[in-house]
This record gives structure tokens, sequence and C-alpha cells, in this order.
């Protein structure tokens, strides 16, 4: 894991995914229900998808304005590159830290080279079946 640290690769590891208009969040550290994921697979146009974060940056904490322009800029990134995407939170199961982002329709590769742009630690994969807690590499 480049850049991060075992106690924060267990706090990405025990978060919930989640959004707007969800049924119910999304526990990651335990079996999907068949109903979970014939949700997750209904949520883009393929049934693979990476969630990416624009939020605090190499796992460093900022303050919500800076957040919120990342992600404003992340949303544009998106739009111009023609990526399909919806809103897609991560967040503590106690609800005291929650990072907006977006579920993207992406190969694996397309989304670690993103996150990379975006100097993340880590995403979330999802196969249609599991999620995954991907490392990312750093941009070169």
């Amino acid at each position: 894991m480049t850049g991060c640290n075992d106690e924060l690769w267990r706090h990405y590891a025990e978060a919930l995914l989640d959004a707007p208009g969800w049924p119910a969040p999304i526990a990651l550290a335990r079996e999907r229900s068949a109903d979970e994921r014939a949700f997750l697979r209904a949520l883009l146009p393929t049934p693979h998808f990476a969630v990416i974060t624009a939020a605090n940056p190499r796992g460093v904490r900022r303050d919500e304005a800076e957040n919120a322009e990342a992600h404003r800029r992340f949303l544009a990134t998106l739009a111009a590159r023609g990526h399909a995407h919806v809103r897609c939170d991560g967040r503590s199961a106690d609800g005291s830290h929650v990072e907006i982002g977006c579920a993207v329709s992406l190969s694996l590769a397309e989304a670690l080279a993103l996150a990379a742009e975006l100097s993340q630690l880590a995403i979330y994969w999802l196969d249609g079946e599991r999620v995954s807690l991907v490392a990312v590499e750093p941009a070169r």
C-alpha cells in the first residue's frame, strides 16, 4: 500500500458507501445481499465501476471548502471526459466522517489512473458481485 498506513487502510475497509436516494448504505466489510448486488449493478451502464473521491488527497484532511472545490473540479473532469457517473459517498460507520465522491463507469486501470491524478491513496472497485479496496500508485 503506497502512502497508506495500516490504521487508515482499516478505516477505508470499514467504510460504508452511501448516496442520496439509495435504499441503505452498503457495508464493505460484509457480503452484499442479492438486492444490494442488483442495486449496484443497475447504477451505471457497466456492471463494473470504481468509487472515487477528490477529497483529502494523500489521506490528509482538508477543510470543507477545499474538498467542495476539489469535488467540483472532479465533476468537471468527469463531464469533460464523458464518463458516466453517479454520486456515491464513502463514510465511516458512525457517520463522523464523510467524503463525497462518485461511482464512475471506468475500467480498473482507468479508475486507478484517475485516482492517481487526484492524489488518492485507494479506490473501491465493484465488479458486479464484489467490492474491493484497491491501492493507488502515485502519479509519475
